[in-house]
């Protein structure tokens, strides 16, 4: 097995479980503590009670920050967020899937400091002015990534 079937495959099963996870999380959020919340997560889709709780309060703060996104963007953007590859402090690639509706194999996001906008090349494409003005998912999943880095280093 090639080292990128490998990735895919490890890949596509966590992402399939963060997609349901993030379904559940946001059908039941406004209802229930986060360490409740984590603890059926850990149960129902085996994602381990620390991570399922950092989800869970990312996922709270995203839908305060963007309480007019659909579930699907925070969906997304969730499962985007797992594929995230980091290439500097504020450039980062991810790959596209096309059962998100993507149609490029890679996307890149960068973070204009000065202008504390971030920017990706799906603008630049196909219907890319209504996926800025809309905030795509890909600039979705590298808020998601980017805060649950900040939570994993908070509990170091």
């Amino acid at each position: 097995m090639q080292k990128e079937d490998y990735w895919k495959e490890i890949g596509e099963e966590k992402a399939r479980s963060y997609w349901n996870a993030t379904r559940y999380i946001l059908a039941r959020i406004n209802h229930y503590f986060d360490e409740d919340l984590a603890y059926e997560i850990d149960m129902k889709y085996g994602i381990a009670f620390d991570e399922a709780l950092r989800l869970v309060q990312v996922l709270r703060e995203l839908k305060n920050l963007f309480d007019k996104k659909s579930d699907s963007w925070f969906q997304r953007s969730a499962v985007r967020a797992l594929f995230v590859i980091k290439k500097t402090e504020n450039w980062w690639l991810l790959p596209g899937f096309k059962n998100l509706g993507d149609k490029y194999a890679i996307y890149a996001v960068v973070y204009d400091a000065r202008e504390k906008k971030y920017y990706c090349d799906c603008f630049w494409h196909y219907l890319g002015k209504i996926r800025q003005i809309k905030i795509c998912t890909h600039i979705g999943a590298v808020i998601v990534y980017r805060r649950l880095q900040r939570r994993i280093t908070e509990y170091i």
